[in-house]
């Protein structure tokens, strides 16, 4: 082994030459040619001087019989001569087939690096392109980069959470849905703004569908898998995530405009922090593998969360539903929060101003599966209230809940061992887990 040590390593695959391949050459062939003979030869002498012995009648034979070897000897040198110029023969064309292939497979890894080389040109000019057309003054056009940028994340997978961030970046930048009153008679100036509102809505709609066409859970060609969304800020229009699956979505502060869907969209995680839905909001058979977090949300209409489902908990503390709310059948499997001073990174001093959910319409319950904690603490329900055959299996948190309004009316149902006092205020005055 020390003997190793220093020496020139053989590089891994490169044989070594054989010493036995200077027989292929001429000087080989001639040389094993000649020692055979000169062996063959020798015998012959050998074996001459011993017939030179012999007398009689046998001599004669054996001298033919000599003669006989010897011109076996020079067959035999010439057979020795012609195998080695065959296997040098073989060997030269086997070098050449293999220097054929080596030279193809060379050239194929040159052709495939040269169009790798062009295949990201292409990608880099198309989306520097697209990027430049997005900016553009004209409608028309953002909708012909939206559109290249759609195809070039479809033909290389690799660009799409880009391009799904480029989209997104696009709808976050600001915008005003221009409203107007039908009776009211426009300048040239608010007609100008109303048709450019008009087109850069027809823009965005567009962006929301290339998103939604490849988040759908259905599985095919279409789908873009393991995507993140940012749409903080974003204002968006008749948003329809139905069926959608993202990997994370933030909807900070977003403000929805018109309809919002989320029916069985699924979520690894989602934030909907101070997010305002000004008309009806559907979450329905939805998703929420980790914490949903609607912390200070504005539900302007009816909020449907019928058959959602929280696996990692929900946090709708200081959230405001100015109408309806639905639970029906919702299941949270982790802590819900509804209110503030119960939960753990909220101190009883701020609960009074930080965590009031207010429920201003109907609230529905009916049916909902609490698997953990859940507060209500500091909540006000305003509206018909229903918990029928909702199931608490970890502690309800009350303090500070209050029922008002239509809330407090007989007609409403709490859950078993909650009670209304004459002042509105939600007690605990049972065993309320089961």
């Amino acid at each position: 082994m020390a003997n190793d040590i220093g020496a020139r390593p053989n590089p891994a695959g490169q044989r070594k030459p054989s010493r036995w391949l200077w027989l292929l050459t001429d000087a080989g062939i001639a040389a094993a040619s000649t020692v055979i003979a000169l062996l063959g030869l020798a015998v012959v002498a050998l074996m001459w001087l011993l017939v030179d012995t012999t007398t009689g009648t046998e001599l004669a034979k054996l001298r033919l019989d000599v003669l006989k070897f010897a011109f076996g000897v020079v067959a035999g040198a010439g057979a020795m001569a012609a195998l080695l110029l065959a296997i040098r023969r073989q060997r030269h064309t086997e070098t050449a087939h293999q220097l054929a292939v080596d030279q193809h497979a060379l050239s194929q890894r040159a052709q495939t690096h040269t169009e790798s080389d062009a295949a990201a040109r292409r990608v880099t000019e198309q989306y520097s392109k697209s990027i430049e057309q997005l900016g553009s003054a004209h409608a028309a056009v953002r909708l012909g980069a939206l559109y290249s940028l759609e195809r070039l994340a479809q033909q290389v997978p690799d660009q799409r959470q880009t391009v799904v961030n480029v989209i997104c970046a696009y709808l976050r930048m600001p915008y005003t849905l221009f409203s107007v009153d039908h009776d009211e008679e426009l300048n040239d100036s608010e007609k100008a703004e109303q048709i450019a509102s008009g087109q850069e809505l027809q823009v965005r709609l567009a962006a929301q569908q290339i998103l939604v066409r490849h988040l759908k859970s259905e599985a095919s060609e279409q789908r873009w898998f393991d995507i993140d969304i940012n749409l903080s800020s974003a204002t968006l229009v008749d948003f329809d995530m139905s069926d959608a699956v993202v990997r994370a979505a933030s909807f900070d502060r977003a403000v929805f405009r018109r309809i919002a869907v989320f029916d069985r969209a699924q979520f690894r995680k989602a934030s909907f922090v101070a997010a305002h839905f000004t008309s009806r909001v559907e979450f329905r058979q939805g998703i929420f593998a980790q914490e949903a977090d609607f912390k200070a949300a504005n539900f302007a209409r009816r909020a449907d969360f019928n058959g959602t489902r929280f696996s990692g908990g929900a946090d709708f503390t200081r959230g405001v539903f100015s109408r309806d709310a639905s639970f029906r059948s919702a299941r949270f499997g982790g802590p819900a929060w509804f209110g503030g001073h119960l939960k753990p990174d909220v101190t009883s001093a701020e609960s009074a101003s930080s965590g009031t959910t207010r429920f201003c319409g109907r609230a529905h319950f009916g049916y909902a599966v609490f698997d953990e904690v859940v507060g209500f603490a500091d909540a006000e329900f305003g509206g018909l209230t229903t918990f029928e055959g909702a199931r608490f299996r970890g502690d309800a948190g009350l303090n500070g809940a209050m029922a008002v309004n239509d809330a407090a009316s007989g007609d409403s149902i709490w859950p078993d061992g909650w009670t209304v006092t004459s002042g509105g205020e939600l007690r605990l005055t049972g065993i309320t887990t089961r």
